[in-house]
């Protein structure tokens, strides 16, 4: 697949995966007031879910290594959840958590792209 049409699928995955984990971020955090560390671990774990599901099957059309690959996604997004609370706790000092949410997962998608296509779901 070109890397133009893998870009976008990973966009729309991308947008998927963060409409998931920000509804649930803002329903917890907003609605039924659990704290904000709280949040953000959910929500994470939610939108984790759902993008390794969709990059694997769809974006980048790997059948092969499940476990490795599912290992390797999982030790990424326990450094990604770390980055993010980490982010979050710090930014909303001085932005609004909901802002401070979006600045976090848009840092994160980028690098994470180039893990995924020359890491994780690459076949070599």
């Amino acid at each position: 697949m070109p890397d133009f049409f893998r870009i976008l699928r990973y966009l729309a995955t991308g947008g998927f995966a963060f409409l998931s984990e920000y509804t649930i971020f803002i329903i917890l955090f907003y609605f039924i007031d659990i704290s904000l560390t709280a949040a953000s671990v959910v929500s994470f774990l939610i939108g984790f879910a759902v993008s390794y599901l969709l990059n694997r099957l769809w974006v980048f059309n790997s059948r092969m290594q499940a476990k490795r690959q599912l290992i390797l996604y999982s030790l990424l997004a326990i450094f990604n959840v770390i980055i993010s609370t980490i982010g979050l706790i710090l930014l909303s000092k001085i932005i609004e958590p909901a802002i401070t949410k979006i600045i976090m997962v848009i840092m994160i998608a980028v690098w994470n792209y180039f893990i995924y296509k020359y890491f994780i779901f690459s076949y070599k």
